[in-house]
């Protein structure tokens, strides 16, 4: 099998010319610029977390640099929540940021993860006045379905009136039918009397009728 010159596997690379060096250079850059973007991102990331001077302390001086040396701020009350910017773990100080966006540098000893027991009373405050807000809501819907029920409760009072009445007219036709009973049977019992009488009476004329016929015969 012939081989062409461009099959040829000895052949050398080309080297890179001069312009293609040059159009490698700006992507270096950016990618030089795009791992320091990152690396400031995740510095400042890494110590984004809060902090809190120390309630065992009356007044805590701050500095403004990371050592003993750098000129004294006025000082900062306990309980102060901060925004850790870095730490220099060498001079044993915390740069931070207060909540007006203040930054200086403070002693480690004087600075702790935990809440203290003011942020902790506030918190719980904070808490207590959220379940009253619940319970007032609550109340509040249960008075407004009481009202909005009012008139239902109108209504039943009303049929709960008729119904009275109703019950109170049939109690006056029972006793009505109760009466009539009565003296339907007092009539069946006078009649029945009377025709018990009317009997016995014509029983009596008829059988002194038949007397004397019986006698008048014998004569």
């Amino acid at each position: 099998m012939l081989l062409h010159k461009n099959d040829n596997p000895k052949a050398k690379t080309p080297k890179p010319t001069h312009e293609s060096q040059n159009n490698m250079k700006p992507n270096k850059l950016i990618l030089l610029l795009a791992f320091l973007i990152l690396s400031s991102l995740h510095s400042e990331t890494s110590y984004a977390e809060t902090v809190y001077v120390d309630d065992n302390q009356n007044l805590v001086w701050i500095r403004t640099g990371p050592t003993k040396e750098y000129r004294v701020l006025p000082p900062i009350p306990p309980h102060t929540k901060l925004e850790v910017i870095q730490v220099n773990d060498e001079t044993g100080f915390t740069q931070v940021r207060d909540v007006t966006g203040r930054e200086f540098w403070i002693e480690n000893q004087f600075l702790t993860r935990n809440e203290t027991s003011k942020h902790l009373l506030a918190s719980a405050l904070q808490k207590i006045k959220a379940m009253e807000d619940q319970h007032v809501e609550k109340v509040a819907s249960l008075e407004r379905q009481i009202t909005d029920l009012t008139p239902m409760k109108t209504i039943n009072e009303e049929l709960q009136g008729k119904v009275a009445k109703l019950e109170n007219e049939l109690e006056q036709i029972n006793q009505k039918s109760q009466l009539y009973k009565r003296g339907f049977y007092s009539e069946m019992f006078f009649a029945g009397a009377i025709v018990i009488i009317g009997g016995m009476f014509l029983g009596w004329v008829f059988s002194k009728l038949g007397g004397k016929r019986r006698g008048n015969g014998w004569s």
